[in-house]
């Protein structure tokens, strides 16, 4: 029989690590009662495994006998759904709290007649608490300001809880010199409201900004991101100070320069970000970066590195398929998008970019007729992603959709939800270039390679 050994990192507390190993007959609900034990957790919550890595993906979800998720954990074995070396995946307890766990797979061995499975095989730091003190810390110090108010233990002063600021103001330590330098160049971005550089798209978060003011903001984020490097410190009190997520502004700001043709500026920012900060987000993000900056070898050996750890990342596959039909390996190519789209889940934006261009590689090689099941495939999933979600909120299921003649744009939608077809299941009503594969079918390798796909900010 043989063994798979597991390494959980708690989200938590990451300095924390536990490998543990278990027979291929054991099941996702083991793996949780052995998670539970390792980790001190108090088993008194509903529990979920997402197998694509992605929390709240109803499509991969392995979840407790008493939830409603599509799989159950129980009836799950190891060694029956698929997992790989290095395969990652999230394993979430308690949804009000939503303590989250890092998984992976490390290895795989021959199961030893004289061992009981589970068992830990390594186990670093100790086990954080299931909750944080912050709530019986805030009590403990209300008592005792009341006590030094002069009120009795269980008193309270009721005009002093509906007056605001009667609580004696807590100092914030002074900036030091380098950063309220910095602060007040990232003060000065935000009270410009006109500024085109802060008008965010609602659904890709995207900027529009003038040449001048985008090489501002360059400059600045490399200042930021020097001080990060001398002080670990520094971005949280930066944004504390501003009152704005300064990393979310970094991890942005290299998409923003990319869409503006800004590829190499694009590269040199994502790079440094990836040194100084170790963003697991800025490099998934970099092989498109470089894609786009026309640097496919550098891009093509970033996207092996992180397939290695990760191989079922829907975004890095996406960029190495792009990366491969650039080539002329329209085979691997195909290969890929179909890993990305299985791994995509319900992440809509990435399940409807990936098959949009997979169905324009199927045309574009003479397959017209597997482009069209696919696309059925897709309005067949979507539906029934819905149906299931309306059935758990007591509402009826959407119409059976409709055999006829291909749909235009503009027609209903045959699902029957009411929508235009281009706003429903074809998934966006997006132009011809959006799609960055079909465009490097037409025209070779192209510039802008990936650029519409790394401005996707979901999963984040």
């Amino acid at each position: 029989m043989q063994t798979i050994s597991l390494s959980i990192v708690p989200c938590r507390d990451r300095a924390v690590k536990r490998v543990i190993e278990f027979t291929e007959e054991q099941t996702l609900h083991d793996v949780h009662l052995a998670i539970q034990r390792a980790l001190d957790l108090d088993n008194d919550h509903l529990y979920a495994f997402f197998l694509n890595n992605r929390p709240n993906d109803p499509t991969f979800e392995f979840g407790h006998i008493d939830s409603d998720a599509r799989h159950r954990a129980d009836e799950s074995r190891l060694g029956a759904i698929g997992l790989a070396v290095k395969k990652r995946f999230v394993y979430v307890f308690d949804f009000g709290d939503d303590l989250r766990h890092d998984v992976q797979v490390v290895g795989f061995d021959r199961a030893e007649a004289d061992v009981q499975y589970p068992h830990v095989v390594e186990s670093i730091g100790v086990a954080p608490p299931q909750y944080s003190n912050t709530e019986d810390d805030e009590a403990d110090g209300d008592a005792a300001w009341y006590e030094s108010d002069g009120l009795g233990e269980g008193e309270r002063d009721e005009d002093a809880d509906d007056a605001e600021g009667d609580r004696p103001p807590q100092d914030e330590p002074p900036l030091r010199p380098e950063l309220e330098l910095l602060a007040s160049r990232l003060r000065g971005l935000l009270e410009n409201e006109d500024d085109e550089r802060f008008m965010f798209d609602p659904r890709r978060y995207r900027r529009v900004g003038a040449p001048a003011r985008m090489e501002e903001e360059r400059h600045l984020a490399l200042d930021v991101l020097s001080a990060a490097a001398r002080d670990e410190r520094a971005l949280d009190d930066l944004s504390d100070a501003i009152g704005f997520d300064v990393a979310f502004w970094l991890t942005e700001l290299p998409i923003d320069l990319s869409v503006a043709g800004r590829h190499d500026d694009a590269v040199e920012l994502g790079s440094r970000l990836v040194e100084v900060l170790d963003s697991v987000v800025a490099r998934r993000e970099l092989p498109a970066l470089l894609a786009a900056a026309d640097r496919t070898d550098d891009a093509a050996r970033l996207c092996a590195e992180i397939l290695a750890d990760d191989p079922h990342d829907p975004r890095t596959l996406f960029v190495d398929a792009t990366i491969s039909l650039a080539r002329g390996d329209e085979a691997r190519a195909e290969s890929r998008l179909r890993e990305a789209l299985h791994w995509s889940g319900t992440d809509w934006d990435t399940r409807d970019t990936i098959a949009e261009d997979l169905a324009a590689v199927l045309r574009a090689r003479g397959r017209a007729e597997d482009a069209e099941r696919l696309d059925e495939a897709e309005r067949r999933f979507r539906r029934e992603t819905e149906n299931r979600k309306r059935k758990r909120i007591g509402l009826p299921p959407l119409s059976e959709m409709r055999e006829g003649p291909k749909i235009g744009r503009n027609d209903p939608c045959p699902c029957g939800s009411g929508r235009k077809y281009k706003k429903c299941c074809r998934g966006g009503d997006f132009d011809g270039e959006a799609f960055p594969l079909r465009t490097a079918y037409r025209g070779g390798i192209i510039p802008a390679i990936a650029v519409y796909w790394v401005g996707f900010r979901c999963g984040r």
